[in-house]
């Protein structure tokens, strides 16, 4: 983990509430979700243009900022996990920090490719507001599950693999050269799996699962 740290030019503030889309996709904006934020002055960053902004430890971005009351305001208009955040998406709750970042490559750490895959620890003095990230340095972000269903007693699972190139997604091929290490969780219990393909087909005879099951994919370069 990193410890990352908010330029004072940064707006802080705290969610209050989130009206969550039932059906994310990372690729399209979410019109459907609003985030309620509390916070001081954030009138002033009310624009058309897209911004990204910090929602717990998911990375956003929004379009359309409301004001509703004294230090009271709306989210709208948003693209949800960028930077390979997505895994955060369903795991927010209301008293987490927010921030509008306000010049995105301030918050970029360049990170030397030996660091891949390893914990960083950042420290700087004279900071507002200190947040933890995982370090997400290594060339290949999170995969993006494709398929995640149970059919004929057997769990189905498959998965893409992209890097982020400023803005823009681009595809990675696998050529064998990355590990795939595929979490379930479920309650109490948790089953681990590996594989070097895709994909991957679980035979529900090996494990129970509940429907509030949760899968999670970390790759590994070899």
């Amino acid at each position: 983990m990193a410890q990352y740290c908010y330029p004072k030019d940064n707006a802080i503030g705290k969610v209050v509430g989130l009206n969550q889309n039932d059906h994310i996709n990372i690729f399209t904006i979410d019109r459907i979700s609003e985030i309620s934020v509390s916070g001081v002055k954030l009138e002033r960053y009310i624009s058309n243009n897209w911004q990204y902004a910090s929602v717990g430890r998911e990375i956003i971005t929004f379009k359309n900022l409301e004001k509703l009351d004294d230090n009271s305001y709306k989210i709208l208009h948003i693209t949800r996990g960028e930077i390979g955040t997505e895994e955060f998406i369903n795991s927010h709750e209301a008293g987490e920090d927010f921030a509008i970042i306000v010049n995105s490559e301030m918050n970029v750490l360049n990170v030397s490719a030996r660091l891949e895959n390893k914990s960083v620890e950042f420290k700087s003095c004279d900071i507002e507001k200190s947040l933890t990230y995982q370090n997400k340095a290594q060339k290949t972000l999170t995969p993006y599950i494709t398929r995640n269903e149970i059919v004929d007693n057997k769990l189905y699972i498959e998965w893409i693999t992209r890097i982020k190139n400023n803005t823009d997604w681009e595809l990675e091929r696998n050529q064998g050269n990355m590990e795939f290490y595929i979490t379930i969780k479920d309650g109490d219990q948790t089953y681990l799996r590996e594989t070097r393909n895709n994909k991957i087909i679980i035979n529900l005879r090996d494990i129970a699962l509940s429907a509030d099951y949760r899968v999670s994919i970390v790759t590994k370069v070899i």
